[in-house]
């Protein structure tokens, strides 16, 4: 009788651990588990998501989707993008209508799930408009920006473009108009180029990518110019 017990006494033991480290395997994919798109744009003409959630929290401001169906969802700067350096001073580009800002820049902006320390922004009133800039990570200090010469896409009512940037150096496009209503805020280039009056939006119909942030799976990914169309 006593070793029956003994054997249901350590049969449950396994059990126990077993539990436990399916348990804790579970818990730290979830923790290490990154999900987050790659789909900001500027969008000629406002809609619902065009509106977003600005956070004030000691560490900095959260900026969050406010509608659509990645509500919820963080403004970020990609620390695993690497920025290119800025054009030399008689540059020979070979795509028409492009033309790199006068700063390194990085094409490094994503909406994230969950918040991290790449997604918290300082925003600095100016004569012109507000500066928003990475508080922590990589590229803390840069400024969001967007490429002035890119040609927007013009297959879609109302146009967009995919001209989003973070520039080293504050640029005519740093500055940005924000209206904000009881809930939410509308984010608007503020510069005086063709896109002035253009908003901050994101698609929805863009990949959900995930990266894992605890076993070194996550390499860096170079995008050093982007697109002139989707």
């Amino acid at each position: 009788m006593q070793r029956k017990q003994h054997l249901i006494a350590a049969t449950l033991a396994v059990a126990g651990l077993v539990v436990v480290a399916l348990a804790s395997t579970s818990f730290l994919e979830n923790v290490c588990r990154l999900r987050f798109a790659e789909n900001l744009i500027l969008r000629e003409k406002p809609r619902a998501e065009s509106a977003w959630e600005i956070l004030e929290t000691p560490s900095g401001s959260l900026i969050r989707v406010k509608h659509g169906a990645l509500a919820g969802w963080h403004l970020a700067a990609d620390d695993l993008v690497n920025s290119t350096d800025p054009p030399a001073a008689a540059p020979v580009f070979t795509v028409p209508g492009f033309r790199p800002p006068a700063s390194a820049y990085v094409r490094g902006l994503i909406l994230r799930e969950r918040k991290g320390a790449d997604c918290y922004w300082n925003l600095t009133e100016t004569v012109n408009g507000v500066r928003i800039q990475p508080a922590r990570g990589r590229y803390a200090g840069w400024f969001l920006d967007f490429l002035e010469d890119y040609v927007p896409e013009t297959g879609s009512n109302p146009k967009m473009a995919w001209n989003l940037i973070l520039t080293r150096e504050p640029l005519a496009g740093s500055e940005w108009k924000l209206t904000r209503g009881e809930d939410a805020c509308l984010i608007q280039a503020s510069s005086g180029s063709s896109f002035q009056g253009w908003f901050l939006d994101y698609l929805h119909d863009a990949n959900i990518l995930e990266r894992n942030r605890c076993w070194g799976e996550a390499k860096t990914r170079d995008h050093p110019a982007p697109p002139l169309a989707r």
